[in-house]
């Protein structure tokens, strides 16, 4: 084989070796050949006064002149890469480990100069390009640090309290909702942990209608039922539902927690007990609409979005000892 057929050969062998990329970035790939192997938690100085290049980054302009670095995380986390402190103005760049796909790019974080969080998985190997905005060079300090990856996690509730249920009824129940405020690894997708943490004096949990799976980013619970006392707290104690969300890249996670209460079916005017005064209130808003002080959350004792002769009857009967209980030692919080 003569030099020239040989040549074609070692050509063809490198372009099958690379990723398949757009002309545009076929320079990076090239250009990152002899990047510098860096380590995290470690300050790295020098200038790109001697530095070539040929390409822009998505965030620059005619910020061809750049120098390469490669780093390989020994641990899956979220990374701060920085230059700021350099005395130019700056873009900074990361790449996968060819330097054909860019992915995340920052002009001015710090004044002129440039910073970027990114979260980067253990044993890959990526490049981070230093370069001048607009061409211009000078000296540059590059650090990369690890920073909290905790999920920051929001956690809502349609509803501070609840009445128990009737005996087997859900229709007294409330819905936890929980949404990703941050994640500094910038997951694609979750898994959720739901779970109560229940008072002292309380053995019984609310039961679950719908969500509660590891999939769901909500959950409907509904209150125990008012023959089951267990499922109330005598000394007027907070509920508390609880989530914990996990990255499904990158296994980070975060928690978020939310009260409620639970009072006694029938004790419409939060005193402690029910009686003559509790069924007469609940009378007054089915003939007249309204009742001083109260709502119709209040007053609807089945929880079906309507005060009725209903309502009126199960307090009595709560009233009268004949279903569930009719007295704690404290009010439902939040009421």
């Amino acid at each position: 084989m003569d030099m020239h057929n040989l040549s074609i050969v070692i050509i063809t062998l490198i372009a099958l070796a690379l990723p398949t990329v757009a002309p545009a970035t076929i320079f990076f790939v090239y250009e990152s050949v002899d990047a510098i192997v860096v380590n995290g938690g470690e300050e790295y100085s020098g200038s790109t006064g001697e530095a070539i290049g040929t390409s822009e980054s998505s965030c620059g302009y005619n910020d061809t002149i750049g120098v390469w670095y490669s780093f390989t995380p020994t641990s899956t986390e979220a990374y701060k890469i920085s230059l700021c402190g350099s005395t130019f103005d700056t873009t900074l760049s990361v790449f996968d480990s060819y330097g054909a796909r860019e992915l995340v790019c920052n002009d001015d974080y710090c004044d002129l100069q440039s910073e970027l969080t990114i979260g980067l998985t253990a044993g890959e190997t990526y490049l981070i390009r230093a370069a001048g905005y607009d061409g211009e060079t000078g000296g540059y300090t590059l650090t990369l640090e690890t920073i909290p990856a905790e999920v920051n996690v929001g956690l809502t509730i349609d509803n501070f309290w609840m009445y128990q249920n009737l005996q087997g009824q859900t229709g007294s129940n409330l819905t936890a909702s929980v949404s990703t405020i941050d994640d500094p690894l910038s997951n694609i997708s979750y898994s959720f942990k739901w779970e109560f943490i229940l008072p002292s004096d309380v053995s019984i949990a609310p039961t679950a209608v719908d969500g509660g799976g590891t999939s769901d980013a909500f959950w409907t619970f509904a209150a125990p039922g008012c023959d089951e006392p267990e499922g109330l707290s005598d000394s007027g104690q907070v509920f508390t539902v609880k989530v914990t969300i996990t990255g499904d890249d990158y296994g980070n996670t975060g928690t978020a927690e939310i009260e409620f209460g639970i009072a006694v079916l029938g004790d419409v005017d939060n005193d402690t007990f029910v009686n003559l005064r509790d069924r007469q209130m609940v009378n007054d808003f089915w003939q007249e609409g309204s009742a001083t002080g109260l709502t119709l959350r209040d007053c609807d004792v089945d929880c079906d979005d309507v005060v009725n002769l209903k309502d009126r009857s199960i307090t009595n009967d709560i009233w009268q000892g004949e279903i569930g209980q009719n007295l704690v030692s404290n009010p439902c919080p939040f009421r």
